[in-house]
């Protein structure tokens, strides 16, 4: 077997797309994920989990809603609407976030919210692992790679991630990230230059080999390859490592055939928005190149100073979603793949002095798609936006019962995706509610 690697494969490699492959001994049918991050901490009270502003019975402030006015002038209009049995804050009123009421009028059918969920952190990074990949381990995959490994065998990427903020764990052979600035065009095109450490007065790559030179590099490359085969790696971990990297090479001729897919469709240096990521992700799927994906909403989601940017960063986000749903729609997609939006903390209940609100162990999410039964609510936080018990059989309410877990919703998620949740959580009870 020759391997052909032209023009490619040396900045490929650094990306980690060479390492061993090690899949669950499982296969299923199931539906595909996609992953949405709103990183940084989101307000639920402004959407997902509406609260305006109240006062307990001894006169005592209990919440800041998003109807506090931050300049201190009084309450902003604002109501919570009802979007096919879904509670949503909204201001259509005065029409500061808009496109949370045009994503929910269209779409609230086949979404559902989770709230409550508890993270016991409120350090971002922290945060982030435990919502992500239903552990406390940062090596661990998140449940949008967990779920795309039944997607290994058909497509050349199972996991497209287009912001470099996925967690991939030991499957880096089957990702695709294309860096925060669709750095991934400079591997497919040789002649793009990515420029090197601040100083350093390099840029990459250092060496584009001539043709001649690529086959003699294609040659010893091949050679060691048949030299390690042919050596007797008869220990299982080794002989693991070399079918996994000879698979990733028959992934990465395959990107090569389709490289011109993702090139086409990103400008290199620049960071896509929202709906440019979805819609490119979307594509890429239609096309059998990914199987699923992880996108991010960017945006100063940390208002500690700022609440008011709330508004702007939830009429943003609900565009971009709206932009993701509708082109999985256009390629007859939305039917078998679950959307899942996640933000790694919510916002505390009460204003700090600054116009902000600090860190919250709370958090909220949206799923939508898949044929999910929607309309529903799963879970729940009290008047100080603390997480309540939950039935994980149906994500009703039941005070006698624990707060809703952050693995507990990760399982949840496999579950509905059609995965087996307990050979990535073993031991971790599944939330049913999502589509049991």
């Amino acid at each position: 077997m020759l391997i052909s690697r032209r023009h490619f494969l040396s900045g490929f490699a650094s990306l980690g797309a060479l390492s061993g492959l090690s899949l669950p001994a499982y296969a299923s049918e199931g539906k595909r994920v996609i992953v949405v991050r709103a990183f940084g901490g989101w307000d639920t009270t402004f959407c997902l989990d509406p609260r305006l502003t109240t006062f307990g019975s001894n006169g005592r402030l209990l919440n800041h809603g998003p109807d506090f006015d931050q300049t201190g002038v009084g309450l902003d209009v604002e109501s919570i609407e009802n979007y096919n049995g879904i509670p949503i804050a909204t201001n259509i009123a005065v029409n500061k976030r808009p496109a949370i009421d045009t994503f929910f009028s269209q779409y609230a059918n086949q979404s559902i919210v989770v709230n409550g969920i508890y993270t016991s952190s409120i350090v971002h990074a922290e945060c982030e692992k435990r919502i992500l990949t239903g552990t406390r381990n940062s090596s661990n995959p998140d449940f949008g790679m967990m779920s795309a490994l039944k997607g290994a065998s058909a497509h050349a990427l199972p996991y497209m991630d287009l912001t470099g903020g996925a967690f991939l764990g030991e499957h880096a052979a089957l990702s695709g990230q294309v860096g925060r600035n669709n750095q991934i065009k400079a591997l497919l095109d040789r002649s793009q230059f990515l420029p090197g450490p601040i100083g350093s007065g390099t840029s990459y790559p250092l060496f584009n080999p001539t043709s001649a030179e690529q086959d003699l590099l294609d040659d010893f490359y091949q050679r060691r390859l048949d030299n390690l085969t042919q050596s007797g790696w008869s220990d299982p971990r080794s002989q693991s490592h070399l079918d996994g990297l000879l698979e990733s090479q028959d992934r990465l001729e395959q990107l090569i055939l389709q490289g011109d897919l993702i090139a086409d469709n990103i400008d290199f240096g620049s960071n896509s928005d929202l709906g440019t990521q979805g819609e490119l992700l979307a594509y890429l799927m239609s096309e059998g190149l990914a199987h699923g994906g992880s996108l991010n909403a960017d945006g100063g989601w940390d208002t500690h100073d700022n609440l008011g940017d709330q508004h702007g960063l939830h009429n943003d986000l609900f565009i971009g979603l709206k932009r993701l749903a509708d082109a999985l729609a256009s390629y007859d997609l939305l039917k078998d793949t679950m959307v899942v939006v996640v933000s790694e903390m919510s916002r505390t209940p009460v204003m700090n002095s600054d116009n902000g609100k600090d860190h919250w162990s709370y958090t909220s999410a949206l799923l939508f798609g898949a044929n999910l039964e929607g309309g529903r609510v799963l879970g729940g936080t009290d008047e100080t936006l603390s997480g309540q018990g939950i039935n994980l059989e149906d994500g009703s309410i039941n005070p006698n019962a624990p707060k809703l877990q952050y693995d507990q919703f990760v399982a949840g998620i496999l579950h509905a995706a059609g995965d087996d949740a307990e050979s990535f959580l073993p031991n971790v009870e599944v939330l049913h509610g999502i589509v049991d």
